[in-house]
């Protein structure tokens, strides 16, 4: 693992060097006094993790990760700085994966890094890796952005109102909570709603984003409609998700997580098709055809599939674990079980939402009790999803009659 630190400060250099080899033997650490001189290290040789001070004369943090994002992808981009102002946040969200503030401790650092080169080495692709990388400029539907921008303009505007709007976006919720889990904001706990993390960011910050936003062009229609259809399913399956959870009588807060976790279940498809376009339609065309699951075509493709690229991506921007590891586990039953009740519940909603009919893939490594058990609670889920779906159903028709 090489890693390349970046900071006008010497004295800062030296003492994250010292921490960085007291922790860890295995770990090769480069130091930049400028922005300038990171970039030559970093076309000099293969670095892994880059992490920079914001603030430095000539090139700042943001405008140095922007060159790494274009030019070095598959690194991880982690700002490591001071007290920021709002100017400074919006330069640097887009291109940076993680924001740590100073002074930082050795196993916070360490660990950032160590839990994003676990989910990394999973995936085998440097063509993958790289479209992982460049996620962040992932553009967004033009009707919601539309949409956020109107509402922000309304006197009834609420953290609430907006979050209804932004769920519409999977990528827009993944960064908002990104942003509103990282060190600038320094909350005590994580945030995994998108209504409290809209709340944190406050409405002056969300209509910064929201101007700032890239769309969709009128040439990336076949895309665009694509990611609006994909984008609808998540929601969906959010849906379905905060249902469930319902019917478990799970607490808010895990509720929360799990509507959050339906959200993003599938992100690591709209990866894959903003990289790839129409080659990656023609996967889902062919699993369609040959009706078999997306994410083992995907597998043979690319060497890795949506859910463990939604993951990375997701543990790069620094987002809860617990709504990691939710993606993470949403195809693969044997996780699930093993993870608990907010995997389970992502799972059947995903299954739901999908029809409620399809087979299961066959598992490895659960008891054939727990699997059983597993299959009758998806059953009993999707049974009382409809019963309360006809019940709405005739209740709505006495209204109208």
């Amino acid at each position: 693992m090489r890693v390349l630190f970046v900071d006008d400060d010497e004295q800062i250099l030296r003492a994250l060097s010292r921490m960085i080899d007291t922790e860890i033997d295995d770990w090769e650490v480069d130091t930049a006094i400028s922005g300038a001189e990171a970039l030559e290290r970093l076309r000099a040789g293969a670095y892994d993790v880059v992490v920079t001070d914001m603030r430095m004369p000539e090139m700042d943090g943001a405008d140095l990760l922007e060159i790494v994002e274009r030019e070095f992808p598959g690194i991880l981009r982690v700002v490591l700085s001071g007290q920021a102002d709002r100017e400074s946040v919006l330069r640097a969200i887009r291109p940076m994966h993680q924001y740590l503030a100073k002074p930082c401790s050795p196993e916070v650092l360490i660990e950032t890094i160590r839990r994003a080169r676990i989910f990394h080495d999973t995936i085998t692709s440097t063509e993958v890796l790289n479209a992982i990388g460049q996620a962040n400029c992932i553009p967004s539907l033009p009707d919601v952005v539309t949409e956020i921008n109107t509402e922000l303009e309304s006197d009834r505007c609420t953290s609430a109102s907006l979050a209804k709007i932004v769920s519409k976006d999977p990528v827009l919720c993944a960064k908002m909570l990104q942003l509103a889990n990282s060190a600038i904001f320094g909350m005590r706990s994580r945030i995994v709603d998108v209504e409290r993390a809209l709340s944190v960011l406050g409405v002056d910050l969300i209509r910064s984003l929201a101007i700032s936003l890239k769309v969709f062009s009128g040439d990336q229609k076949n895309t665009a409609d694509a990611a609006a259809r994909l984008f609808q399913h998540s929601f969906d399956v959010a849906e379905f998700a905060r249902r469930l959870a319902r019917l478990e009588k799970l607490d808010s807060q895990t509720a929360n997580m799990i509507f959050s976790a339906g959200l993003l279940h599938d992100i690591g498809k709209i990866v894959l098709l903003n990289a790839f376009g129409d080659r990656y339609r023609n996967i889902q065309r062919q699993a369609k055809d040959a009706d078999v699951p997306e994410w083992q075509l995907e597998l043979l493709e690319f060497g890795a599939s949506h859910s463990g690229i939604g993951a990375y991506l997701l543990e790069l921007w620094g987002l809860p674990e617990s709504i990691i590891e939710t993606v993470a586990a949403h195809h693969t039953p044997e996780v699930c079980i093993q993870a608990g009740t907010p995997s389970e519940i992502v799972f059947a909603a995903n299954w739901i939402a999908h029809g409620g009919d399809g087979q299961i893939a066959e598992t490895a490594g659960a008891p054939e009790a727990s699997l059983d058990a597993f299959l009758n609670r998806l059953q009993s889920w999707r049974d009382q999803i409809a019963a309360e779906d006809e019940q709405y159903s005739e209740e709505k028709e006495k209204i109208c009659v």
